[in-house]
């Protein structure tokens, strides 16, 4: 959920606008100011502006050894965030409280609908898990881990367009050729995208958002590298500096999608050094669906929209300082025309 504005300028026939945005119609006026949308959005970047603090515990369990309790809660924000989440649950439960009280078991509108269905044909179920509380819980997973994201990413992606335009046009020249103005992509419409599916790849290993993967614990002793990992070692891997990595990247540093692609064009995956959504049995439940709205969205505002760096201004590619953990873009004008 992102504010924005749009300026219509009278020597001009397109709509100029001032990203972040999502929803674009020429020749008008937006602006987000409803109180619950503008609560709701503080909460979630207040929760994300914290996770640089929250998360030292989790790299460094032994603090809690030697920090009293009250010394963790304040230093590391662990009270703020616990309260943040609260709001956050509360607010998802006046969302619970409407959906049940307009809920129609033979049309259910959404997650919350068909979730109240359920709980409500297994409460005579004595091995029912369907529980209120963790409708909430999941409703907070689905905004922290599968939303905000992917938002993110798309971000991430229309300011390394917009600072490399070339690779925007033979994006923009590919789904003009593939999808007529309108049309949604479709899983079907990947083979057929191999560019678009290249600057995807390029902006997940270079934006590399999720800088640290979860942590793991050695089951046994064990070496790695030459070094002695004994067993109960947390362990975690730094995905922003494999991404990044000389040794496994040819000039890691520059945005460039073409190294996606083979001598014929076609996309070709690479699996070393690259894991936006880390590997193995805990690798991201939601992978499947980032990259199928990765698709959906890119190909839908590239279809329609030109991304630029307005005149006179720059467009920095670091991300925002604070949060080692989480590399959200920092938030900056971006030019943005309708595509004739």
């Amino acid at each position: 959920m992102l504010k924005y504005n749009v300026m219509c300028l009278d020597n001009v026939k397109e709509t100029i606008v001032l990203f972040p945005v999502w929803e674009i119609q020429r020749h008008k006026l937006f602006s987000v100011t409803d109180p619950k949308l503008m609560k709701f959005e503080k909460i979630i970047n207040d929760i994300f502006s914290l996770f640089g603090y929250v998360a030292v515990p989790d790299f460094l369990p032994w603090l809690h050894k030697v920090l009293p309790a009250f010394v963790m809660k304040r230093l590391f924000a662990l009270d703020r965030m616990l309260a943040l989440k609260e709001t956050f649950l509360q607010f998802i439960d006046e969302e619970i409280e409407k959906h049940r009280a307009t809920l129609d078991r033979d049309n259910p509108r959404d997650l919350i609908d068909g979730y109240l269905i359920e709980m409500e044909q297994r409460k005579d179920d004595p091995d029912n898990t369907f529980v209120e509380k963790d409708l909430k819980l999941l409703i907070l997973d689905l905004f922290i881990a599968g939303s905000e994201t992917t938002s993110s990413t798309l971000i991430w992606m229309i300011y390394y367009l917009a600072t490399y335009p070339e690779a925007q046009r033979k994006m923009q020249a590919e789904i003009d050729k593939v999808l007529p103005k309108g049309t949604l992509a479709t899983l079907d419409d990947k083979p057929r995208l191999p560019y678009t599916e290249a600057v995807i790849h390029e902006t997940l290993r270079k934006s590399a958002i999720a800088a640290f993967a979860v942590q793991h614990m050695a089951s046994q002793d064990t070496t790695l590298g030459g070094y002695t990992i004994p067993k109960g070692t947390v362990i975690n891997s730094a995905t922003v500096f494999i991404h990044h990595n000389s040794h496994l990247w040819d000039n890691p540093d520059q945005f460039r999608p073409e190294r996606w692609l083979d001598d014929d064009g076609k996309f070709s995956p690479k699996k070393d050094g690259f894991f936006p959504f880390s590997v193995g049995k805990r690798q991201c439940v939601g992978e499947a669906l980032a990259r199928m709205e990765l698709l959906i969205f890119s190909t839908t505002l590239l279809q329609s929209l030109n991304f630029a760096i307005p005149p006179g201004k720059t467009l920095s590619l670091k991300p925002e300082p604070g949060n080692p953990f989480f590399r959200r873009y920092v938030p900056q004008d971006l030019l943005i025309t309708v595509r004739s």
